[in-house]
């Protein structure tokens, strides 16, 4: 399956996204918003497909993630449209990003070239994310006259605390591979040479567990923050039972027995 500004190539329950529009660095303008929640809708919805990564298109053999939201169409809406017209522009950017982070299937941001702004906000809504050891990635909002609004603020705060939200954003600075690492930006750097052969070495490791297990962990993960705990058991709980009636749960004590690898079919 693919589309004009997103490729999709499916490969032994593994899917990858490549954003398409390397001649412009891979900028994220309207259609590649809507053509992003498109593929990630399309994906919840294919029981093959039990990992997904996320990359950008090549150009003269150089890779780019995203260099960010295009500022020329930004820059168009925002001196010729109303503020209601803005609102709803605002609301389906957010709506993409959030089909990536909602995906009840991992999802791994391969990041190498520029990965800035925007760029940076669709990486922090995938699951993990690993970058190459040459790349270069920021939030720049704030030296254009923006601020990240994609859910970048919120997703910083979140994974790194309001401290170092706080630095990344209000000093708008480009990190290094290495950087981005001690900050926790990133779960992992590798040479550009092996990144897709290590996220595809990290896809492969998550399908060795069962993939309803999966979604729902990740579900809940990014949902009980902020909650008080009993309510947290509580949907732990409930969502425990959904599993224990599965039979991929059955599968793994049935292979445990027979001493075997478990055959997981996500049911």
């Amino acid at each position: 399956m693919s589309s004009e500004l997103v490729l999709i190539e499916k490969n032994e329950h593994i899917a990858q996204i490549i954003l398409n529009r390397a001649e412009k660095r891979n900028a994220l303008n309207k259609k590649l918003f809507v053509a992003i929640k498109d593929a990630f809708l399309s994906l919840q919805l294919d029981s093959e497909v039990r990992v997904v990564i996320l990359s950008g298109a090549e150009l003269n053999g150089s890779r780019v993630f995203s260099a960010g939201i295009d500022v020329f169409e930004l820059g168009e809406i925002g001196q010729s449209q109303d503020l209601t017209s803005i609102r709803k522009y605002a609301e389906l950017l957010q709506s993409s990003f959030n089909a990536v982070e909602s995906l009840e299937k991992p999802v791994i941001a391969v990041i190498d070239g520029y990965c800035f702004g925007a760029g940076l906000e669709l990486a922090l809504a995938c699951d993990f994310r690993i970058m190459s050891s040459t790349a270069k990635i920021g939030a720049l909002e704030t030296s254009l006259g923006i601020i990240p609004d994609l859910g970048g603020t919120t997703r910083l705060v979140k994974i790194l605390g309001t401290s170092k939200a706080k630095k990344i954003i209000m000093f708008a600075e480009r990190y290094s591979a290495q950087e981005a690492l001690e900050l926790n930006l990133v779960d992992w750097v590798v040479p550009s040479t092996e990144i897709m052969n290590e996220a595809i070495k990290k896809a492969q490791k998550l399908m060795k567990n069962a993939p309803l297990a999966l979604g729902i962990a990740k579900r809940l993960i990014d949902n009980v923050s902020g909650l008080d705990l009993q309510t947290s058991l509580l949907i732990e709980k409930l969502s425990q039972f959904e599993l224990i009636r599965s039979k991929d749960t059955t599968e793994a004590v049935v292979a445990m027995l027979e001493k075997r690898k478990p055959i997981f079919k996500g049911k």
